[in-house]
């Protein structure tokens, strides 16, 4: 299944202000915006998210739901963690975020897709770059 061909979704990896936490997390969000959909979409839900390096852990995840065809972009967001140490050992370091999910068309059929974020992740301003996803 195509990710790109059926959504139109941006995603990005953020990290909250360095002055919020005192402890051994670094703490983030996962955003993603899904701004549209192919017209025989009826809704989306994301079901797994995780990074390619264990350090990035994605906290407690449920289903992601999305209803598709809103007049509206839809914005939804799943915190991570990750040790301030590992942090520093990763800088300039590519991660992957995969996420895998289902599409549900008007006549209630499912249809699976995976994709694929990669990413390089910049400790020295606290942010991941902001790239599309691409087919899995």
């Amino acid at each position: 299944m195509r990710f790109q061909k059926y959504l139109d979704m941006d995603i990005r990896i953020q990290f909250y202000d360095a002055q919020q936490a005192v402890d051994a997390y670094k703490r983030g969000s996962i955003v993603l915006e899904l701004r549209d959909t192919d017209a025989h979409i009826k809704s989306v839900v994301i079901t797994q998210l995780r990074f390619s390096n264990p350090a990035l852990q994605v906290t407690t995840l449920d289903n992601i739901y999305f209803k598709a065809r809103t007049d509206k972009p839809q914005v939804l967001s799943v915190s991570f963690r990750t040790r301030r140490r590992d942090l520093q050992d990763m800088n300039r370091k590519h991660v992957r975020l995969y996420i895998r999910g289902r599409m549900t068309d008007q006549q209630g059929q499912d249809k699976v897709f995976k994709a694929k974020v990669p990413s390089v992740l910049d400790s020295s301003n606290d942010a991941m770059s902001r790239i599309e996803p691409f087919p899995a």
